[in-house]
């Protein structure tokens, strides 16, 4: 049996790497790494095989073939063969790649280890290796989350495991479980023992070398693109940006050292530059091209700060380094639609690093109480949640959380106030009763569709809107449920 790996980043073939080590990849005649680089633009970087650190990671695999050269120019994403051409790129992929070609009434001497199962090229390599066995190797707290959108009967009926980086300790993920995909959980000490394998590989910047010479507290901001994105306002990015500084102040820090997103603007790179120095504090800006769990083996961070990016869980439960998500709690409820997939990772950051609720292994191990802000105790809690927002997104596919949906809404209902909107709540049945007023209901129907900003928004024009010089009684009772709605 041949396992064909695909991967689209270094940080990927590090997490295979690291589930290699674990043990959780099955033995086999032969290990091919499959390389579709997704970066921008290729022609100008050097591209993963030729990233420092590569060969270390790779040595894992019995052979690396890269899948984005050969089907340059296409972009990775924009392979997407019709049905009637994936035999004829089956056979052209094994030619080339001298992979195993299966002949008709056999089964498949090829299995998939593939990155995403929704997006290009995975789904391409699903459809042109139709009959292989599929496993979802996952590395971010997105794989928490329920898939987004449906998997055809011929790809879904295939997905055997989701295998993931123990991220956030003990908690099961939802992806792929309306087809009773197995969840195998890779000890978070074995990715850590690569990233230290792989940072002795390389050099650190002059950024990071003058930071570790310093010996001062560093405190490390994890920048994303959420402006870009539309999700926050300038306003808002501003406003965050000065409690991360303020976070890091707290926790000591004498330097910020700020690692922005690949995505993000200069001008919001200038924004935080500006509000960090004007607090008083050195700032750093780093440029290198290695994960944020490399650069913090360097400059030993007192504490990470960040939205909701996903080292805030490997730095913390990997490294032991402090973390503090800011403003998660507002981004969620710009979030639309519903069920964007970004709603579990963006809950779990708040949840974990701003709330402290314990991950599900720390909770069996500690039997503490929990915060009295956020309601008693529930047996579970963090799974209970995780399982509630689930259902809640995607009720036609994981109808098996509804029972311990509405367990949780009743047990909890301080937590589940925070992330989930009421009105899709009613529309679920998780809630044991409905408004009786009409317009406070259709309020909350308002809420549900188009998110808490946007029908702050929308309350702003009617209370300004000159065709309410005389409104109607409707009108008048619309703005009065207003009013009464306490928003997010």
């Amino acid at each position: 049996m041949t396992q064909l790996f695909q991967a689209s980043t270094l940080y990927q073939v590090a997490s295979l790497a690291a589930m290699i080590d674990a043990g959780a990849v099955p033995e086999d005649d032969d290990r091919v790494l499959c390389i579709v680089d997704t970066t921008r633009q290729p022609e100008l970087v050097p591209g993963i095989t030729g990233a420092t650190g590569f060969e270390e990671l790779s040595s894992r695999f019995d052979r690396v073939i890269n899948l984005g050269e050969f089907i340059r120019p296409l972009r990775p994403h924009q392979f997407a063969p019709r049905d009637f051409e994936t035999p004829m790129w089956r056979k052209l992929l094994c030619k080339y790649f001298d992979l195993p070609l299966t002949k008709p009434g056999h089964a498949s001497e090829i299995s998939l280890w593939l990155e995403s199962l929704q997006v290009n090229p995975g789904r391409a390599l699903a459809n042109i290796f139709y009959d292989a066995p599929i496993t979802v190797h996952a590395d971010g707290l997105m794989a928490y989350g329920p898939l987004r959108d449906p998997l055809p009967m011929s790809i879904g009926s295939r997905l055997d495991r989701v295998v993931h980086l123990d991220i956030v300790p003990g908690l099961k993920p939802l992806y792929g479980g309306e087809w009773d995909a197995a969840t195998d959980a890779v000890a978070l000490e074995h990715f850590t023992h690569v990233i230290d394998e792989w940072a002795n590989k390389v050099e650190p910047s002059e950024a990071c070398a003058n930071i570790m010479r310093s010996g001062k507290p560093v405190g490390f901001i994890l920048g994303q693109y959420l402006n870009e994105l539309k999700l926050i306002t300038d306003e808002e990015e501003h406003e965050l940006t000065t409690n991360m500084a303020q976070a890091a102040i707290d926790a000591g820090a004498e330097i910020i050292a700020f690692k922005p997103h690949p995505s993000a603007s200069y001008a919001s790179r200038t924004v935080v530059r500006e509000i960090i120095e004007s607090a008083g504090l050195e700032y750093v800006e780093i440029t290198d091209t290695v994960p944020a769990e490399i650069v913090a083996t360097w400059i030993k961070p007192v504490v990470a700060v960040s939205i909701f990016s996903t080292a805030l869980a490997t730095l913390h439960y990997g490294y032991d380094i402090p973390a503090v998500s800011i403003g998660a709690d507002q981004v969620v409820h710009n979030l639309n639609p519903y069920p964007n997939s970004n709603r579990v990772p963006v809950m779990l950051a708040d949840a974990l690093f701003h709330r402290n609720i314990p991950a599900p292994d720390e909770e069996k191990h500690s039997g503490a109480s929990h915060d009295q802000e956020l309601g008693s105790h529930y047996e579970g809690r963090l799974q209970a949640l995780l399982n509630t927002v689930g259902y809640t997104m995607q009720p036609d596919r994981m109808k098996d959380l509804y029972p311990s949906a509405y367990e949780f809404c009743s047990a909890d209902p301080a937590l589940r106030k925070l992330y989930m909107r009421k009105g899709r709540l009613y529309r679920l049945g998780l809630m044991k009763t409905t408004p009786d007023n009409f317009y406070e209901h259709f309020v909350g129907h308002l809420d549900d569709m188009m998110g808490t900003n946007n029908l702050n928004a929308l309350k702003k024009k009617l209370q300004t809107s000159k065709v309410l010089k005389h409104p109607t009684n409707a009108a008048v009772k619309i703005l009065s449920s207003f009013g009464q709605r306490k928003s997010r």
